[in-house]
């Protein structure tokens, strides 16, 4: 590694631990801070680009793309708050090209630095969870169990409809010589999956008949089976299944009503009890992301509430710190490629 490159690897871990460091103890990623960097490293990749890696430049700016595309999705379907979307674009921005990890034939790999982030996430909800499974004696009733898999088959089955419909796409695409990568399709699938079980409209009769008769009709013509058959998709779904059961014991708290702060998550337990009410301004049915989170008015309609209903507390989704996670994707990715 040349000056430059050991500048912006130590400037990602900078960045990594202020922002970190903000994320623990405020709650919160500062624009200010991002904006610093994010000045520092356009200076960074103006000499770095400009004079040293001038043929890398294209592919700096094609991982930057991606990621940017990325996190921007994760924030719009609430999955990534602001803060930890701009952090990934600005250690992405601090990310010499010459230190990409090459897989195949790209060094389009930038965007592993994203799951490596949310793996490590899961990751430590998992063991946090099996943690207070063994101190506190949290356990998962069978109630628990039947709920969520009558869930996550509902959810699944509907959205297999959908990834019917694209790998009958990946078929007709493979015929023309364009190949994905294999992880890349699963990644796909998954996030498939995923966005189709959060957003209502994919539920609707009238999208799931169109969409599977579309995908009929297309393997009729096209004489192929639009399933997958490969058994490890299922494999991976059913072990993420039965961790995440382990993982949704483990997401709430208790707070006591005077002590709620706008940016807090309301379970959907809570938020039931407030349809019933004719107070002005109460939350909705909370989905527990962050398109739930409370406003300084939602708050104020809830104390009126809580004082006509004498209710002391309120249970809460638990604040995950994910800069942490997001530095740790970026620290890991470097090591990866170190060790290649």
């Amino acid at each position: 590694m040349n000056i430059l490159e050991m500048c912006s690897i130590f400037l990602i871990i900078v960045a990594s631990f202020i922002c970190s460091k903000t994320d623990l103890k405020e709650g919160l990623i500062y624009n200010k801070a991002l904006l610093l960097f994010a000045g520092i490293a356009i200076l960074v990749d103006l000499v770095y680009y400009g004079f040293f890696v001038r043929d890398l430049f294209f592919d700096f700016l094609l991982n930057l793309i991606i990621i940017a595309l990325i996190s921007t999705i994760l924030f719009l379907s609430n999955s990534y708050a602001g803060g930890d979307s701009k952090m990934t674009i600005v250690l992405s921005l601090l990310y010499p090209a010459r230190l990409y990890i090459v897989y195949g034939n790209t060094n389009l790999t930038l965007y592993f630095t994203i799951g490596i982030s949310l793996i490590v996430g899961f990751m430590y909800l998992l063991m946090n969870s099996i943690w207070s499974m063994i101190v506190k004696k949290e356990v998962i009733s069978k109630e628990y169990v039947i709920q969520n898999f009558k869930m996550f088959f509902s959810s699944y089955f509907k959205a297999l409809i959908y990834l019917s419909l694209f790998n009958i796409i990946l078929i007709f695409i493979g015929r023309n010589g364009l190949y994905l990568n294999e992880w890349i399709t699963r990644i796909i699938c998954f996030v498939i999956a995923w966005f189709v079980g959060k957003n209502e409209i994919f539920h609707k009769k009238g999208m799931l008949i169109g969409t599977f008769l579309i995908t009929l009709t297309c393997s009729i013509l096209m004489k192929q089976i639009p399933i997958s058959l490969n058994p490890e998709h299922y494999y991976l779904i059913f072990i993420l299944l039965f961790c995440q059961m382990f993982i949704k014991t483990n997401i709430y708290e208790t707070i006591k009503i005077i002590d709620l702060k706008p940016g807090m998550i309301l379970s959907t337990a809570c938020t039931l009890p407030m349809q019933l009410s004719i107070t002005p301004g109460l939350p909705k049915v909370s989905k527990e992301d962050l398109s739930n989170r409370l406003t300084n008015e939602e708050i104020d309609s809830i104390k009126l509430w809580a004082k006509a209903t004498k209710v002391e507390e309120l249970i809460i989704v638990k604040k995950i710190p994910f800069a942490i996670f997001v530095s740790a994707g970026f620290i890991i990715y470097f090591i990866i490629w170190s060790t290649l």
